[in-house]
C-alpha cells in the first residue's frame, strides 16, 4: 500500500511525499527493484544525482521476487536503472562513466530506442572531441 502511495504522489510531482512513502515501504518489505527505481526517479526530479544514483544502483542489486514478480517488470533490475544512471552520470560531466553504463542497458535491450539515441549521441561527441 505505500508503494502505491508514494507512486501516486510521484506522479503528483510531489516528490517529497512520493519519497516518505517508499521509504516507509521498505519497512515492510526488502527493497525491491521497482521502489529503488522510484526512488531514485524522486531525487533526480529534485535535482539530487548523488542520491538517485544510489537508488539506481540499489534496484541492479535486488533479487528478482519470482513469488511477487507479477507486480514488476525484469526492465527495473537492470535496463532502466543503467539507462537512468547513464543519464545521471553525463549530468555529472561523467562522460566514460555514462558510455559504461549504456553499454550495461544494452547488454538488457541492445535494440532499445534510448540504447541507439545514446549510442549515436556519445559517438558523435566522441567523433568532434578528435576532429
Amino acid at each position: 500500500a505505500y508503494f502505491m502511495i508514494g507512486n501516486a504522489y510521484y506522479i503528483l510531482g510531489q516528490y517529497n511525499n512520493a519519497i516518505k512513502y517508499l521509504l516507509q515501504s521498505l519497512e515492510y518489505t526488502p527493497p525491491r527493484a521497482n521502489i529503488c527505481c522510484v526512488i531514485g526517479d524522486c531525487y533526480l526530479q529534485l535535482n539530487d544525482i548523488y542520491l538517485s544514483k544510489k537508488w539506481y544502483i540499489l534496484a541492479t542489486k535486488c533479487d528478482m521476487d519470482t513469488k511477487n514478480s507479477a507486480f514488476t517488470t525484469s526492465t527495473y533490475f537492470n535496463y532502466y536503472p543503467y539507462l537512468r544512471l547513464c543519464y545521471c552520470s553525463y549530468k555529472e560531466g561523467n562522460l566514460l562513466e555514462a558510455i559504461e553504463y549504456n553499454n550495461k542497458a544494452s547488454k538488457y535491450n541492445p535494440s532499445g530506442a534510448e540504447v541507439i539515441y545514446n549510442n549515436n549521441y556519445f559517438n558523435s561527441l566522441i567523433k568532434n572531441k578528435n576532429a
